[in-house]
């Protein structure tokens, strides 16, 4: 756990030197420093557990836990900062603080790990003590009967605050009987919902507050499942502190052998589309779940037809301009978190027709796009002056500049953009 937490410290402070040089805007800043919060709380909670698969209950304490936690604290946070006509050196020492945060999830695990479930307990430590993160403290459970359990709060450190000393005192032990807790300790808890459990937040399930969560930290509707996949692969502090860091690019694994044998089929038949276009979504068992076409150019598909795309492959034709992807094709991935769009050359004309995939990242700040834009159409602009020069005909600045485009914002932005084209 100590490398998890000194990772998140070196991550934290490394984001507050690129807002200090002005690489990175507040509101850049506030968005990446939500990805850290969600990446190292859920990292805690497995290391706590010690799962490779976390159950709902699990991720929903985490959600619940960094809304209610640690948001009110960063959007004060970013209050300050845009308050300040200057950069602050103080503020590296504040940041750093969050990475002591996942302890909250840390124990929660742990408890879950002990006990082998989660326990109606009424804080974790650091959870609403006055030395915040500092607190050493730790939880000692002993089982007492089938759902029985005696719960001891231990101060291990010297210097407790008062809050630690206090609950010493008042829940030794915290008495557990059938699940519940015991009568003597109703009187003085504080409601459960504020520690993630039982129901959640006025009276949301933990789905519910997961997903409000996820709203708030990723572009889209909902953390992609994905995410949690190759969240849940980390099992110790050694890993997690190699992989945390990676965790925002863009997966590049290879497609499934059903999935690649059903885009080959639909994309044989794509490429001798050139008429219209057709847009095929592959799911990761290799079926077809939609099927679409448009005109010329795009191709418009309903709200209900959307809802069952999540995480699926979008292949489909260019018949018109015959290159690479639109802005529009990768809003459009985005906004419905595919797992890849691909798009395939199918207009008439000599010379070699490619395939075109992308992948994007999941954690990608929403302002990236706008930066995205200002290099895809200084791509256009350089198209367009080469057509006036004479170096290319307009056929030709239609093809290459939109691949041009992708190729260097792939090179400028890895961590959230994986492109390649391959010859038909």
């Amino acid at each position: 756990m100590n490398d998890l937490i000194t990772s998140f410290e070196e991550e934290a402070r490394a984001l507050m030197a690129l807002l200090e040089r002005g690489a990175i805007t507040t509101e850049q800043w506030y968005e990446f420093m939500q990805r850290l919060l969600v990446r190292y709380h859920l990292g805690a909670m497995m290391i706590g557990t010690g799962l490779t698969t976390l159950p709902q209950e699990a991720l929903a304490m985490v959600a619940t836990g960094i809304e209610t936690g640690q948001m009110p604290y960063l959007r004060n946070f970013k209050t300050v900062i845009n308050a300040s006509s200057e950069f602050n050196p103080a503020w590296f020492a504040r940041a750093a603080l969050y990475a002591r945060s996942p302890k909250v999830a840390y124990w929660e695990g742990r408890i879950y790990k002990d006990a082998g479930k989660f326990l109606p307990l009424p804080a974790m430590p650091a959870q609403g003590t006055q030395c915040h993160t500092n607190c050493k403290c730790a939880w000692r459970i002993e089982k007492r009967g089938p759902d029985d359990w005696d719960c001891y709060w231990v101060r291990d450190a010297d210097d407790s605050c008062q809050t630690c000393v206090q609950r010493e005192e008042d829940w030794n032990p915290y008495k557990i009987r059938d699940g519940v807790v015991s009568l003597k300790h109703l009187a003085g808890q504080h409601d459960q919902a504020s520690h993630g459990r039982g129901g959640g937040i006025s009276g949301k399930s933990p789905l519910q507050r997961l997903e409000e969560v996820s709203d708030s930290l990723f572009f889209g509707d909902r953390m992609p499942e994905d995410v949690y996949e190759r969240m849940l692969s980390i099992t110790d502090p050694e890993q997690a502190r190699v992989q945390l860091s990676n965790m925002g690019a863009p997966s590049d694994d290879s497609l499934t052998s059903r999935e690649a044998s059903s885009l080959k089929k639909a994309e044989s038949k794509l490429r001798n589309i050139k008429t219209h276009e057709e847009g095929v979504f592959v799911n990761s068992k290799g079926e077809s779940i939609l099927h679409s076409k448009g005109n010329e150019t795009s191709i418009d598909f309903s709200s209900n037809d959307l809802v069952k795309v999540r995480g699926s492959i979008l292949t489909h034709n260019h018949p018109t301009s015959g290159g690479s992807f639109s802005f529009a094709d990768v809003r459009f991935a985005l906004n419905n978190k595919l797992k890849e769009i691909r798009a395939i050359e199918a207009v008439d004309r000599p010379g070699p027709k490619f395939l075109h995939r992308l992948r994007v990242s999941p954690f990608m700040p929403r302002q990236t796009l706008d930066e995205f834009q200002e290099v895809f159409n200084a791509h256009k602009i350089i198209a367009q002056s080469a057509v006036q020069r004479g170096q290319k005909t307009l056929a030709e600045a239609n093809r290459d500049f939109s691949h041009d485009a992708w190729s260097a914002i792939a090179k400028m932005y890895p961590q959230y953009i994986l492109y390649s084209r391959e010859e038909l």
